[in-house]
């Protein structure tokens, strides 16, 4: 038997994760999480909304709206759909868990392997985004998500804590660019603290994700 091993790569194509620190400012890529889309079907609201109630221990957020509790939170992505995320930690197979809990009122699709998530944290969260994102971010408050452009990309920002936490889940195949765009960004505005780790040029968005085992 061989003794290659496959290395897997983060979705900005590196070993470890990428991490920036400016004044007041950090981006960390994180693959700490498990996310699936979530889809009530055709007919099922009221099961649906029984066994959110039941799986989650609340109803599922409205839009703009993000819900946790627990492992879970919850974020709208669209008439009937959410996306479900959990730490990878201890619920490595959320697809089964989230099939088995909503049964025939839902549609599951696993999405681990198919977003960025990059972890923005500061006192300067603000200054940087309001450069990217067309948000009105002085009236997004804590427990939200919307869904944005980054760099011409479809992405999604939450909002975990009062102007200083936010998450940016990109498609893993505009990792890159989305990356180069909030950097790009923060560099025009706040002093680097490090000089910066650049992504490879290839192989950015393939291997899919780490082993956490």
């Amino acid at each position: 038997m061989s003794d290659d091993l496959l290395k897997p790569r983060f979705p900005l194509g590196g070993a470890s994760p990428f991490r920036s620190e400016y004044e007041g400012f950090s981006i960390s890529e994180s693959m700490a999480n498990s996310f699936v889309w979530l889809a009530c079907r055709l007919n099922r609201q009221a099961d649906f909304e029984r066994m959110a109630r039941e799986v989650f221990g609340f109803a599922m957020p409205g839009p703009g709206g993000l819900a946790r509790r627990s492992a879970y939170s919850t974020f709208w992505t669209g008439p009937g759909q959410w996306m479900v995320v959990a730490p990878f930690s201890c619920h490595r197979d959320l697809e089964t868990l989230m099939k088995e809990g909503f049964g025939p009122s839902a549609s599951v699709t696993d999405q681990t392997d198919a977003w960025l998530r990059l972890d923005l944290e500061g006192v300067a969260c603000h200054t940087v985004l309001e450069r990217l994102v067309a948000l009105p971010l002085h009236t997004v408050g804590e427990g939200s998500a919307h869904r944005v452009s980054v760099h011409h990309t479809g992405c999604f920002l939450g909002c975990l804590g009062m102007a200083d936490r936010y998450f940016l889940l990109a498609p893993r195949s505009s990792a890159r660019s989305v990356f180069h765009a909030l950097r790009q960004a923060a560099e025009s505005v706040l002093t680097p603290l490090a000089a910066p780790r650049h992504p490879p040029v290839s192989g950015l968005s393939g291997g899919g994700a780490p082993h956490r085992g």
